[in-house]
């Protein structure tokens, strides 16, 4: 039952390192990824909608705690606490008469501090060194649609979780908003047996010629009981 739970935590974990990326929070695989307007903010409102360029690029650093406990009857099954530092590059390699652009990210650094399961702990090690220089590729509007997706360089034992979990730029509203404008994405979606549902609200707080400031709540959920109950005995 032990790898059954560390699968969990590692599809989990792949998908909340993606979600906490400030343009890179829309999932694919999530049921709904179309942002509902809440409020179209004040006057002036204009469209949003992305300009790429090629060899556009940037680095994303994320230190993260995530902790992560399970009980059954009473009885602790998992009780972890998780400290991930992750880096991942993003570089725009090519942009379409469209507005559409393909984009490659890869990671540059993965790092998991030991939680003092040594299974756990070993699991971890090992998809740490297969998450380094794994290389994934999008194709995406300039909505932030993802149109085309793959992986180009990864070990087999990570690329169907890269390919379930990837995560894309942040879906912009279809209609102009303004300064105070809100906007939401929901849904849930599957990775390997875990169902994780995931919430992405953004506020509009600043608008001008040169670009736009917006702030990002996500919330989520992944209910691992499902990774568990196949492997327990009737």
């Amino acid at each position: 039952m032990r790898r059954r739970i560390t699968h969990g935590l590692l599809a989990t974990v792949v998908a909340v390192t993606f979600a906490a990326a400030p343009v890179s929070a829309q999932l694919v695989g999530m049921t709904t990824l179309e942002p509902e307007v809440v409020d179209n903010g004040a006057e002036p409102r204009q469209e949003l909608r992305y300009r790429f360029a090629e060899g556009q690029a940037e680095t994303m650093g994320m230190d993260m705690t995530m902790d992560m406990a399970n009980t059954m009857d009473g009885t602790p099954l998992v009780d972890l606490e998780m400290l991930i530092s992750a880096a991942i590059e993003t570089e725009v390699t090519h942009v379409y008469d469209d507005g559409a652009a393909r984009a490659e990210m890869v990671f540059v650094r993965y790092d998991v501090a030991d939680t003092g399961d040594p299974i756990v702990d070993a699991e971890l090690d090992a998809l740490s060194a297969d998450m380094i220089g794994a290389v994934m590729w999008q194709i995406i509007d300039d909505r932030g649609n993802v149109l085309e997706l793959g992986v180009e360089s990864a070990a087999p034992e990570v690329e169907a979780q890269l390919l379930e979990t990837t995560a894309v730029v942040q879906a912009l509203p279809e209609e102009p908003v303004g300064v105070g404008a809100r906007w939401v994405a929901a849904g849930s979606m599957d990775a390997e047996g875990v169902p994780i549902e995931m919430s992405i609200e953004t506020e509009l707080v600043e608008l001008n010629e040169d670009g736009v400031v917006m702030e990002l709540t996500i919330t989520g959920d992944a209910d691992t009981a499902s990774a568990f109950l196949g492997e327990v005995p009737p």
